[in-house]
């Protein structure tokens, strides 16, 4: 997943022809100081095309497995908890 959003490329508002956009620095610079409500619907939409349909199956088995990984070190919530420390 973090191959995915770190390489993923979109395509400049009003210029599909130039698709070179990445998240950092281009999109959040954009996101940042646009005021221009047709560029950041734009921005928005084909960045989440650009990742989140790429990941979404990847995604569900990742939280699946954070799932599994609290109850099996007996935490209640598993949504809570934060895995930088236990091994899988």
């Amino acid at each position: 997943m973090q191959s995915i959003y770190s390489t993923a490329n979109i395509c400049h508002f009003k210029n599909d022809s130039k698709c070179d956009l990445r998240l950092e620095p281009d999109l959040t610079k954009i996101l940042e100081n646009s005021r221009d409500p047709e560029e950041l619907k734009h921005v928005w939409l084909k960045w989440r095309d650009a990742t989140g349909r790429r990941m979404k199956d990847m995604f569900v088995q990742y939280v699946e497995l954070e799932n599994e990984a609290a109850r099996l070190n007996s935490e209640k919530e598993p949504s809570s908890v934060s895995f930088s420390g236990y091994y899988f």
